[in-house]
């Protein structure tokens, strides 16, 4: 069998792993500084999400106000307009009826 696919027992066992950390050691620290890189990357970016997501509600919210408000305007013009128009035809009514009891007085008399 080749060396590295030995089995080892005792000593040599729990004295490889240290001896293969200690190797490593740098290369783990590596390692770790870049994970902790990407960590941060990560994490910057989420913020930048974050503040994107938020602005962006801030504006859908800027805009369902404005919207809301001109639907108020809408609903009071339309309003006004109802009332121009009732007055009108209540104007109208009223001469119309002055015409009929002109009429009935006259074929009365």
């Amino acid at each position: 069998m080749p060396q590295g696919k030995m089995k080892f027992s005792g000593a040599k066992a729990k004295a490889r792993p240290q001896t293969k950390v200690k190797k490593n050691k740098k290369v783990t620290k590596n390692m770790n500084d870049q994970l902790n890189k990407k960590k941060m990357h990560k994490k910057t970016q989420q913020n930048i999400n974050n503040t994107i997501e938020s602005i962006m509600q801030e504006r859908a919210l800027l805009c369902k106000e404005n919207i809301t408000i001109d639907k108020d305007k809408i609903n009071k013009l339309k309003l006004e307009k109802k009332r121009e128009q009732d007055r009108k035809f209540n104007k109208q009514d009223k001469k119309l009826k002055k015409i009929m009891i002109m009429k009935d007085i006259k074929g009365t008399s």
